[in-house]
């Protein structure tokens, strides 16, 4: 029972930024995902807010920070497409100006090889025969991994459908 009304306890003010503190410690935060945390917490809308322009002021919070590093990670480790990118920033309500900035940081090249790296991966792992049927596949495939239609296109077509 004791647990329970913790839970459903409003924070203070000193707490919550305390909380907020180990929070983004571990790792660059948007505001959404601290926002959400203190909501968690049981945190009020005044205590979350404050919290929120103090974790800014004090350095712990920056949402352009936030979107370079998101965009590099997952570009990086998971070779997502600027799709997949750019929704996974709006899902955590980045300004679009900021994840635009974020996109723009990866390079071209770079951006090619990730795809043509993935499509070769998925291509071997592939059963199907049938030509026009493995282009589509692998086309749904890259589409799913958050790249554009036009960028596969123009991959495939210059690469010879990867054969």
């Amino acid at each position: 029972m004791e647990q329970i009304l913790k839970r459903n306890s409003p924070l203070d003010l000193k707490t919550a930024i305390a909380k907020a503190k180990h929070y983004c410690s571990t790792r660059d935060r948007s505001q959404q995902e601290l926002r959400d945390k203190l909501y968690d917490l049981g945190a009020w809308r005044n205590e979350v807010e404050e919290t929120i322009a103090e974790m800014i002021v004090e350095g712990f919070l920056s949402e352009e920070r936030f979107a370079m590093a998101y965009v590099s990670a997952k570009f990086k480790l998971h070779g997502w497409g600027k799709i997949k990118l750019k929704k996974g920033l709006r899902d955590r309500r980045v300004p679009e100006k900021l994840i635009q900035q974020a996109l723009n940081t990866i390079d071209p090249e770079d951006y090619t090889k990730t795809l043509l790296k993935h499509a070769e991966k998925h291509l071997s792992r592939l059963k199907e025969r049938i030509t026009w049927r493995r282009k589509l596949k692998l086309t749904d495939f890259l589409l799913r991994q958050g790249y554009e239609y036009i960028t596969i296109h123009d991959v495939l077509k210059t690469h010879g459908e990867l054969k």
